[in-house]
């Protein structure tokens, strides 16, 4: 063989293993594979009380995978699988609950969740059982936060519509409005407002609680409210802090602050005063108070005096004061008044 021909010969093998390289190196990468659902079959409908297994054909992809199944009332199980030309199961709890049901995978190569099958238990009958409603009467005229609302409380065996509807005692609809509710023990609440935003008058209501569920079925459940309004005693307590106080001096009497409280010192003056002013209800009645502090290190007992009062110089509002006097000294942290009053609820 000639030397061009061995040559020639040469360079078609070199170019051979090149294109082969090159073949090799252009494969691209391959993209995770969702596993397949092998049990329950996709579309079919188990029985209520099934728990499993859920088989799934983890395919040839190599990776791992969050799996999950979701019903009606949310995720009721999940779990993390990996295989590789395997099948793996798992369990579910007992389904108590008619309706869809769906597999999801998600994995670190693809972004949420998918859906690689779904099943259905066959519903079972709605019922709404253990009506209760709290507080049988309630506060919504005056709005101040005490009992302006009443809860209706159910259980349900599965996830339904609930649609509420209040009437008044002509049996005219002033409330109506729908969410919908998982199963389990829930509670629905009114405020006492129409739908318009009104408050309602004085009288009795009756709260209904219509429930549908997803195969179409209904239920309904009633309870008779009262909405009202009364006048109640309270007890109320308020306290200040040395620094919202007032102060007052005359002569050689000084005041300072430190720390939030106040030191009342007379060196022979006439007199240091903090006076903490409170509003009152004009019926306020039992008003108690008190000052919180104790005598200082500058203190001279017993020339002069450390007083402490109370008074009211108008219906709505009463004062409470720390005085020293001659060469007495005193801290002042906080003063606190107590009283009872008539409220409307």
């Amino acid at each position: 063989m000639s030397v061009l021909v061995r040559r020639l010969v040469l360079l078609l093998a070199t170019l051979a293993c090149m294109s082969a390289v090159m073949a090799v190196v252009s494969v691209p990468a391959r993209a995770a594979t969702n596993p397949v659902l092998i049990a329950p079959v996709d579309g079919s409908q188990v029985e209520l009380g099934f728990t499993g297994p859920i088989q799934l054909d983890m395919g040839d992809s190599g990776d791992w995978f969050d799996v999950r199944v979701a019903g009606p009332s949310g995720v009721i199980a999940e779990t993390t699988l990996y295989g590789y030309d395997s099948v793996e199961e798992f369990s579910v709890p007992a389904l108590v609950e008619g309706g869809d049901y769906r597999v999801q995978v998600s994995s670190s190569t693809t972004a949420g969740w998918t859906t690689i099958g779904t099943f259905s238990a066959p519903w079972a009958p709605l019922s709404l059982g253990d009506p209760v409603v709290s507080p049988a009467t309630f506060y919504p005229i005056v709005r101040d936060g005490y009992r302006d609302r009443v809860g209706f409380s159910i259980t349900l065996n599965q996830h339904a519509e609930v649609t509420t509807i209040v009437r008044n005692s002509a049996g005219r609809t002033v409330r109506i409005f729908s969410q919908e509710l998982h199963r389990g023990r829930r509670t629905v609440y009114w405020n006492g407002l129409t739908n318009a935003g009104a408050k309602v008058p004085a009288g009795r209501y009756r709260i209904t609680l219509e429930a549908q569920n997803g195969a179409g079925e209904s239920r309904s459940v009633s309870r008779v409210v009262t909405a009202t309004t009364a006048v109640v005693t309270r007890t109320a307590t308020k306290r200040r802090n040395a620094t919202q106080a007032s102060p007052a001096t005359r002569g050689s009497c000084y005041i300072t602050w430190e720390d939030g409280s106040a030191e009342l010192d007379c060196w022979g003056g006439r007199y240091a005063r903090l006076s903490f002013g409170f509003a009152i209800p004009a019926s306020a009645w039992e008003i108690s108070w008190s000052v919180s502090g104790e005598r200082s290190a500058l203190d001279r007992c017993c020339d002069g005096s450390i007083r402490k009062s109370g008074s009211r110089p108008s219906q709505t509002r009463y004062v409470v004061a720390a005085t020293v006097t001659g060469w007495r000294a005193y801290w002042v942290h906080s003063a606190t008044l107590r009283y009872k009053y008539r409220a409307r609820i």
